[in-house]
């Protein structure tokens, strides 16, 4: 019988992602919360609770660029208790149950950097992740021919998508985003493979299911992570292949009439693509609520409550409420400039990192895969608030996990 390790618990945590926002319970704070939400925390407790006595130990060996992190979640505590000087107790302690789940979420990061003892458990993690992402383009495939408009369930807060794929996340653009940023990270791991490895074809195989199902999501948002990431991963080792997956990417624009018009609507007959203006606004709207509080912000996740008080709040239904379309704005809104500062050092020094030690790491390929789908989830959170989403959490924080182990646990010897 095999022997039991923290990490299996990270699987059911996988699991649920490809249930994706099918089973949100209405609790009575915010817009619900996920299954995931109870699970990732009371992993985190258990994890923290089995290691009480060397939590001081375990903390003193964090790896260097969590400690960002850990002072972002801090600054954003402050700017919660901040807003208890124009805010009600009520209205806070919901952004506090957000906070709750940033902090727990991040620290899946922590355990699996913790708990990731050679390569056969990285390697055993990271088919997990695969097989998670290649279910979610599978429930994506069903999905577009059995449940292909969402006009039905508009009333509970989704668009009205039609023809694209939405998963079982019921977003596009968020599956989209997601399917980009696994792309970048199996391609980079495919590349660094010897070609007589049998698993080169395995996953020459499954990198084409993630591409056709992130295209037909039709995201101009995932469009462009798919391009950021795919250039950073090939660029430093095969331009061969860059120019092969971009070709063919374009070809499928062009063939495709449905993506050619989504492409080109931005700007068509001199008037704004509705889509992109009601960015913007989100944009100014975040620009301008920083100018208003710019050291604390208004509090971590209270700005939909901010927005209905100033009647800028476009729905309260919409799932996007609490938040710009734009991750940085948010956090830049909601925590100020020393909430935004470590947040973006975090995300940006990883990327730093990762191109520097690529080729000194104990998983072949991860670094670079990783630098790029930082690459692409940036690209894509400055049009979909992607790096404060649940499901796209889990995965970059495992992946981040098992990459800092990767390059730490060889800078150690």
């Amino acid at each position: 019988m095999p022997k039991f390790k923290f990490l299996h618990l990270l699987y059911p945590i996988l699991g649920l992602t490809v249930l994706g926002e099918l089973f949100r319970l209405n609790i009575g704070l915010g817009d619900g919360v996920i299954l995931s939400d109870i699970l990732v925390p009371l992993t985190v407790l258990t994890w923290l609770l089995v290691n009480l006595k060397k939590l001081k130990t375990l903390f003193k060996k964090q790896p260097k660029l969590f400690k960002y992190l850990l002072a972002f979640q801090i600054i954003a505590f402050l700017s919660l208790l901040n807003s208890l000087f124009f805010l009600e107790p009520k209205e806070v302690l919901i952004g506090a149950m957000y906070w709750v789940r940033f902090v727990t979420y991040s620290f899946l990061g922590l355990i699996t950097y913790f708990e990731t003892k050679d390569n056969q458990d990285a390697k055993q993690l990271l088919f997990g992740i695969l097989a998670a992402g290649f279910l979610i383009c599978f429930a994506g495939f069903v999905q577009i021919f059995t449940f292909p408009d969402l006009a039905s369930i508009t009333s509970l807060g989704w668009d009205p998508h039609k023809n694209r794929l939405v998963s079982t996340w019921l977003d596009p653009n968020f599956v989209g985003g997601f399917l980009s940023f696994i792309f970048a990270i199996f391609l980079s791991l495919m590349l660094h493979l010897p070609e007589a490895d049998k698993r080169r074809g395995f996953l020459i195989a499954v990198l084409v299911v993630i591409e056709v199902a992130m295209f037909i999501t039709y995201s101009r948002s995932a469009y462009l992570a798919f391009i950021a990431g795919t250039i950073i991963v090939t660029i430093f080792n095969n331009k061969k292949i860059m120019a092969l997956i971009l070709i063919t990417f374009a070809l499928q624009l062009y063939t495709s009439p449905y993506a050619s018009s989504r492409v080109s609507s931005l700007s068509k007959d001199g008037a704004q693509d509705p889509t992109a203006s009601l960015r913007v606004q989100s944009w100014l709207d975040a620009i301008n609520l920083t100018a208003e509080k710019p050291i604390l912000g208004f509090g971590y996740n209270n700005l939909a409550t901010i927005k209905t008080d100033k009647d800028i709040l476009r729905s309260d239904s919409d799932h996007s409420a609490s938040g710009s379309d734009a991750s940085l704005l948010t956090i830049l809104a909601a925590t100020g400039i020393l909430g935004f500062i470590p947040f973006f050092l975090f995300y940006l020094l990883t990327f730093m990192q990762n191109i520097r030690v690529r080729y000194s790491e104990k998983i072949s390929g991860l670094s670079l895969g990783l630098a790029g789908g930082i690459s692409g989830l940036f690209v894509h959170s400055i049009i979909v608030n992607s790096l404060l989403f649940p499901p796209i959490m889990i995965f970059f924080f495992i992946i981040w996990g098992i990459n800092q182990w990767s390059v730490e646990s060889v800078s150690s010897k």
